[in-house]
C-alpha cells in the first residue's frame, strides 16, 4: 500500500491534532495510519498533543523495526553536509530519490522518491535535522568492481 499525504488526510479521524510526527512515519514505514498511531499513544504521546520527536527517535526506530542513518543531527551539521540552508521548498534538489524524515522546528516529515509529502511543499520551513530510512527492499547495485562478485584473479 503505497502511502502519501493526500491518500492518509482524508482518512483521518478528525479526533486528533498535532500528528505530523504519526504521519511522517507512516508515510516513511508506508504502515497504516491507525497502526503507527496506536504505536506512539503507546510510546507516550497524547491525543491533540505534539511529540517530540528527535529526541524520542530511537524509541520510535525500535517500537516499528525502522533502520536508519542521521546524516545531519542540527542545523549546523545540515549546512555543513549541504553547503546551503535546507528547507522544505529545495530538499528534493540535495537529498537523492530515496526515504527521509526532515525535521524542522516544531515540525516533522517525509521525503519519499523526491516528493514532500507534507503541507510544508513549497515553503520554506528550515530543515534541521535529516534521518535517511534504510529500507531492506530497496538495495543499490555497488559499482565497485572488487564488489561485483567475479573471480578477477585470472585476469
Amino acid at each position: 500500500m503505497k502511502q502519501t499525504y493526500k491518500t492518509i488526510t482524508k482518512d483521518i479521524d478528525q479526533n486528533d491534532s498535532n500528528y505530523c510526527t504519526v504521519l511522517a512515519v507512516a508515510i516513511a514505514m508506508d504502515l497504516p495510519f491507525k497502526k503507527v498511531q496506536k504505536g506512539f499513544f503507546e510510546l507516550g504521546r497524547k491525543r491533540h498533543r505534539g511529540f517530540y520527536f528527535f529526541d524520542n527517535w530511537k524509541k520510535v526506530a525500535k517500537k516499528f523495526n525502522i533502520k536508519y542513518e542521521i546524516l545531519a543531527g542540527s542545523l549546523t551539521d545540515v549546512k555543513m553536509r549541504y553547503h546551503t540552508t535546507l528547507t522544505a521548498n529545495n530538499c528534493t534538489d540535495y537529498l537523492d530519490l530515496e526515504t527521509y524524515i526532515l525535521c524542522c522546528r516544531g515540525h516533522v516529515f517525509a521525503v519519499k522518491n523526491g516528493n514532500v509529502e507534507d503541507w510544508t511543499k513549497g515553503r520554506k520551513h528550515r530543515i534541521n535535522r535529516v534521518i535517511r530510512i534504510i529500507n531492506k527492499k530497496s538495495k543499490v547495485k555497488s559499482l565497485n568492481s572488487w564488489d561485483s562478485g567475479f573471480d578477477l584473479s585470472k585476469y
